[in-house]
């Protein structure tokens, strides 16, 4: 899995398994979106259960954005692990689109072909297999420094938004809800495949085996 996974040009892996798995070759632009989607949706059907955005204070930048979602494990012969991998992504990139039809308009109007290589050519130095306790110490120092840096953003005398500070009240316990989850239930032997790393702007996906 990390052979695939954890390369400089993971977008060329993505789209050749695009080209295999849903046929998308040689149509227009738009033809190779709507087959997209239309492929997507059916490995959601199959596999996808529920999914939970939350929203932190930014800590290198403005905010946060997470989405905590859940899938089936293939039965083992239809994909094999990286594959599986892939569809997640995938998957992922569908649920954050959040139903929006500007979005999904939006992104038919990128080019097919390039607009993979932006988002998943992350730098392979910058994947990891992580133990869970790695992947639990990962989200508590994000809460604590986005939570020490929301509390600077409460307190300061100026440039508040109290219809932000109150929304994002509310996610906090949402988040800590899911870092006690991992803690209380994943065993020690789990291991926790993180692509890309947090830094700013970047992209990180976890994939965390439940």
């Amino acid at each position: 899995m990390e052979k695939c996974l954890f390369v400089n040009d993971f977008s060329q892996y993505l789209l050749n398994f695009l080209a295999d798995r849903a046929e998308i070759t040689g149509q227009s632009n738009s033809e190779k979106w709507n087959l997209f989607f239309e492929k997507v949706e059916g490995w959601m059907n199959q596999f996808f259960i529920s999914s939970e955005p939350v929203e932190l204070y930014g800590v290198n930048g403005w905010y946060v954005d997470l989405e905590f979602s859940r899938f089936r494990r293939p039965d083992g012969t239809e994909f094999q692990m990286e594959e599986y991998a892939a569809v997640l992504l995938l998957a992922d990139l569908v649920i954050s689109l959040d139903g929006d039809a500007m979005e999904y308009e939006c992104l038919k109007n990128t080019e097919f072909e390039k607009y993979f290589p932006v988002y998943y050519d992350y730098p392979a130095e910058a994947c990891a297999v992580l133990s869970n306790t790695q992947f639990c110490d990962e989200l508590q120092n994000l809460y604590d420094r986005s939570f020490e840096r929301f509390q600077y953003y409460v307190h300061q005398s100026v440039s508040r938004n109290p219809k932000v500070i109150e929304k994002l009240k509310t996610q906090y316990p949402v988040f800590a809800g899911y870092l006690a989850y991992f803690e209380q239930n994943l065993k020690e032997s789990t291991k926790i495949v993180r692509l890309n790393s947090f830094g700013g702007e970047e992209e990180v996906w976890y994939m965390v085996p439940r």
